[in-house]
């Protein structure tokens, strides 16, 4: 039997559609001339970002490496399983690919090795999510000496677990995070009838976590970025400032921020209306957040918006493209020369956002939906530091007032 090629393909089925709409990637599986498979990636980008001559995403595309990262775990997984069973001596078919993609591929008895297929098949899983699977099976290797049944799972083997993380001087959410991704791998092989339903040792383990600083700008800090003089700074440092503040007034994180086209914001009665579904979670499990741009910071979101959709009316995404890591490096010069007290980073602005929501409307239903959370205690965490800055303040007046007696 000849080898099976691989390929991906942009829009297989040949969508009509408009400049900068998007359309899937697929990796098309080709077993012989009758038989071909076609597996959604996950992945979307628009014509241009499409390079017809190495079927292959262009790696003009702002996301390149988090994307070809996707791309590269789907086919390489897909690989390996084929070089497993021809070195059994067994044909790799259509049916063996369904089994792959389905996780009921892997040996029952092997749980490190049903870990790993499933976070090589899983496409909806976010570039840097998959890095912190990746390196809990790491630990988890490392752990078991690279032999771990699935019925050797049990209390104490998650107990003698956690306090191996805990000998490697890991952080405690850091070690929530790792009992989380076990857990959530265990389930699924309930859900695939490979664990006995109902034998998660997690059931009944528990790990707290505790509330991770959350750096805002102050006020002043955030006026003096928006009147900072830009003479001072280039062109592409002037774009990353403005992506930077309109994370601030919507609550974007640097991934809904890089992956934002234009058409995720439309026009209402009300002016612009930003609709964006969420990327921190896996597709299966996100939420979207619809932002209204005038309503918010006194418009000045909207503002951004429609100045960078007349300025860069030949791309489908509202600001140019860039990478994650350009962006943070550019912020940390923005900080240094604007004296912010703290080195910027992407992610303060989703804070800041967040705390200043807490700051003026105390509710927290309205963060959580403003800022996609799906839990109402991670709102809350804002509405307790707000509580606690009063209280900072007050006792600051108190002080003064005594003094002044």
């Amino acid at each position: 039997m000849a080898n099976v090629e691989y390929v991906f393909v942009w829009n297989y089925k040949q969508k009509k559609l408009k400049s900068g709409d998007l359309a899937s990637i697929h990796l098309k599986v080709y077993f012989d001339r009758n038989t071909r498979r076609y597996i959604d990636t996950g992945v979307e980008v628009p014509k241009e970002y499409w390079d017809d001559k190495k079927s292959y995403i262009s790696t003009r595309h702002p996301n390149y490496n988090r994307l070809h990262k996707i791309l590269r775990d789907l086919k390489s997984g897909i690989e390996d399983y084929e070089q497993k069973l021809i070195d059994k001596k067994q044909l790799f078919t259509s049916m063996e690919l369904n089994k792959f993609l389905s996780g009921k591929s892997t040996n029952p008895d092997n749980f490190l090795e049903f870990f790993r297929n499933e976070i090589n098949s899983d496409n909806t899983i976010e570039h840097d999510s998959k890095k912190s699977h990746y390196t809990t099976l790491k630990n988890l290797e490392e752990f078991s000496n690279g032999i771990l049944a699935l019925n050797d799972i049990n209390y104490k083997l998650v107990v003698d677990f956690d306090r191996w993380l805990r000998e490697k001087k890991l952080k405690q959410n850091t070690i929530h995070k790792r009992h989380q991704i076990v857990s959530r791998y265990y389930k699924r092989a309930e859900k695939y009838g490979i664990a006995e339903k109902g034998s998660n040792p997690y059931s009944d383990f528990k790990v707290k976590t505790i509330a991770g600083s959350r750096t805002a700008l102050e006020e002043f800090e955030l006026i003096s970025l928006e009147n900072f003089n830009r003479s001072l700074i280039d062109e592409f440092t002037r774009i990353v400032l403005d992506r930077f503040l309109f994370s601030c007034y919507t609550g974007l994180r640097i991934s809904d921020s890089l992956s934002l086209i234009k058409s995720d914001i439309t026009p209402s009665d009300n002016g612009l209306i930003l609709t964006k579904f969420m990327e921190k979670t896996d597709t299966t499990t996100g939420a979207s957040v619809m932002l209204p741009l005038r309503l918010l910071f006194a418009g000045k979101p909207e503002n951004i918006a429609i100045k960078y959709m007349e300025e860069n009316k030949d791309i489908p995404y509202l600001f140019p493209p860039m990478t994650a890591q350009a962006v943070n490096r550019t912020l940390k010069v923005i900080s240094a020369i604007a004296g912010i007290r703290v080195p910027l980073t992407f992610h303060i602005a989703r804070h800041t956002f967040g705390t200043a929501l807490a700051d003026i409307t105390m509710n927290p239903y309205l963060i959580m939906d403003l800022m996609g959370h799906r839990d109402i205690k991670t709102s809350m965490i804002y509405i307790h530091r707000s509580a606690e800055r009063t209280k900072r303040q007050l006792a600051s007046v108190n002080e003064w007032w005594g003094n002044e007696n």
